[in-house]
């Protein structure tokens, strides 16, 4: 085996001990490096908030959908429990025993956290308070207008279950309805810290971004507000509306106050129908 001594490469130019003339190290001036550097922070600023959008709404979008499938494995289990066979009126024959019971069943059978009771601001889309809706939770059997906030037991969502008397004289299709609910897909929308202040900072949850309403029908079955099973605005139609025909889930369509044209609340029919994809924003 040969061996050839480092030195005698040097000398036979394999390597070389010194840089050739004239050759140096490229740097950037410091001018340079601050010119590079706005051009980032100019991007990031473009790019950061779209994707932070995008971020949230796939979040928003994957919560929701976990929600409402459990919703529909929870109304079969608790007609299981109660023996409804099929129909709410055999079980919870009263206007208002429904909801008091399904709230009990998901927090006594299911595990459910109760969440303390308080004012939830239903919110148009840019954020503008609309409306606001009780939730007591402290049902008598006397209430008129009842409602309650529970936590599903993973933390992921949460449901506002609530029914006032007289809407169950409506109907949704040819069927009446027995209850609202409304699923929250970011509970830290909820959980904030606003104390005495104007309804516009208390209203964070949006109506169409990271809050959802469907109907569950006296035959058990769930109706996403919006759906193509909705009427159109009349008598019956009052609070489900189809999201095509009334425009209940278009962010750019402007709605006057006191109308039930109610523009995003018909966004979890649209969802589904285009295959559990947010298309409007």
């Amino acid at each position: 085996m040969f061996r050839i001594k480092f030195d005698t490469l040097i000398y036979m130019g394999v390597f070389s001990a010194k840089p050739c003339a004239g050759q140096h190290k490229p740097a950037f001036t410091l001018a340079e490096a601050l010119i590079t550097l706005g051009i980032i922070g100019v991007v990031a600023a473009m790019t950061l908030p779209a994707l932070i959008q995008g971020y949230e709404k796939q979040k928003n979008l994957a919560v929701l959908q976990r929600g409402y499938s459990d919703l529909g494995q929870y109304l079969k289990s608790f007609d299981l429990e109660y023996g409804c066979d099929g129909s709410l009126a055999n079980c919870a024959p009263n206007k208002n025993e429904f909801v008091y019971k399904f709230t009990q069943y998901l927090i006594e059978k299911q595990k459910f956290k109760q969440v303390n009771p308080k004012f939830i601001y239903v919110n148009n889309f840019n954020g503008t308070p609309s409306t606001h809706a009780t939730a007591n939770n402290s049902w008598t059997g006397k209430d008129e207008k009842i409602g309650a906030v529970v936590m599903s037991p993973t933390g992921l969502y949460m449901y506002y279950i609530n029914v006032n008397e007289n809407d169950l004289y409506y109907k949704v299709g040819k069927n009446l309805f027995r209850s609202w609910i409304w699923i929250f897909t970011d509970n830290s929308k909820f959980f904030h810290e606003c104390k005495n202040c104007s309804r516009e900072k208390q209203a964070q949850a949006r109506m169409g971004r990271n809050l959802f309403q469907a109907f569950i029908m006296n035959d058990e079955r769930l109706i996403p507000n919006g759906s193509s099973y909705c009427t159109t605005r009349d008598s019956w139609g009052y609070h489900c509306q189809n999201w095509v025909s009334d425009k209940t889930c278009n962010a750019d369509y402007n709605f006057s106050q006191g109308t039930h044209d109610r523009n995003m609340w018909g966004c979890l029919g649209r969802i589904i129908d285009e295959g559990w994809k947010i298309n409007y924003y």
